[in-house]
Order: C-alpha cells, then structure tokens, then sequence
C-alpha cells in the first residue's frame, strides 16, 4: 500500500477473485490498513442484507467514524502529490453522500480535520476548494450515485462542500451540528 497518494499509510491491498458457480465474475480489492488516525468510536452496524437463515452466519460490521472518513476525504482533496494536486474525484462524490446522509458534530469533525492534517497537509486553508481540472470525470460518476442528485457538478458538489467544510475550517460552526435533511449546520 501507500504509493504516490497514500504515502503515509500502512497496510497490504488483498485481491479476491469473485465467482458465481464455477464462473469467475470479476475481482474486488480489500484494503487493509494500520496506524490510521482515528479520532472518534468506531461505529457497530448490522448488515443490512443480512439473511435469517440458521446456516448463514453474519456479524455486525465495524465502521470507521464518519468524522473521520469525511476529514481523510476532504485531507486528500486538499494535499498534493509530488507536486501535483490530487486526482481522485471519486472522493467529491464520496464528500457529497456523506453530506446528504450524515449528520455530524463540528466539534468532532474539527477535531478529526486536525489530526488528519497533521499526517498530510502543512496547514488547513480557512476554505475548502478542488483542483481547477476536475470537472467531466465527476460528473460522470455522480450521475452514477443517486445521492449525488441535485449536485452533479463540480460547482454544485464544490458549494455544497463550502456550506458543509468552511464552517468548520473557519470556526463559525464551532458547537453546531451538521443536518443532512436541511443541509446546512443549527
């Protein structure tokens, strides 16, 4: 693991290949990770496909802390990478469903920027922005995420990142708490 984008991380990528019947499907990749920061409680979640059947053993998932995941996210927008700005649009998506489906507090978020930060970016900017050559590849895989309706491009996804990151970066949110129904912090 780490590479170009991840430098700071631990861990090992495992590839498993998936089959239904005898037929091979397709193959998915598991990343595995260590000394990853972590500010908040993990979070214990029952599958929600979880079958009923007495043979079929299913266990509650682990979840890394949404502050956390959101701070990683909006850590690897910002940083650069041997210079060059980063290319993952996938993560504004990312950013955008967790911001219409999470509520958060800014306190803890703050706290989970600040850690995160610490391992990537010389400071935090007062606001959040995205490289000037994003644009078509973000479209294309918003339209893709039903979450992402209403904010399809890179200015309707950057502005809804502003109302949703600045606050927090910038302290006005201080003490708030993020509302995904309303979309804005109370």
């Amino acid at each position: 693991m780490g590479g170009d984008q991840q430098t700071y991380t631990e861990g090992y990528r495992a590839t498993f290949e998936v089959y239904i019947g005898a037929k091979r499907k397709d193959h998915l990749h598991v990343d595995l990770v260590v000394n990853v920061v972590m500010t908040d409680d993990a979070e214990v979640a029952t599958p929600a496909n979880a079958l009923p059947l007495p043979k079929l053993a299913s266990n509650p998932y682990l979840l890394y802390p949404v502050v956390d995941q959101i701070a990683d996210k909006v850590c690897a927008t910002l940083a650069l990478y041997s210079g060059r700005p980063s290319s993952r649009e996938k993560d504004l998506v990312d950013l955008v469903v967790l911001a219409v489906t999470q509520d958060v507090g800014a306190a803890k978020l703050r706290r989970a920027l600040d850690a995160e930060s610490g391992v990537r970016l010389p400071t935090l900017p007062s606001s959040f922005g995205v490289p000037t050559t994003w644009g078509p590849r973000y479209g294309r895989l918003a339209a893709a995420v039903p979450a992402c309706d209403g904010f399809r491009t890179v200015a309707g996804a950057t502005d809804l990142m502003r109302r949703f990151i600045d606050p927090v970066l910038d302290g006005s949110a201080a003490d708030k708490r993020w509302s995904h129904i309303h979309l804005g912090w109370s």
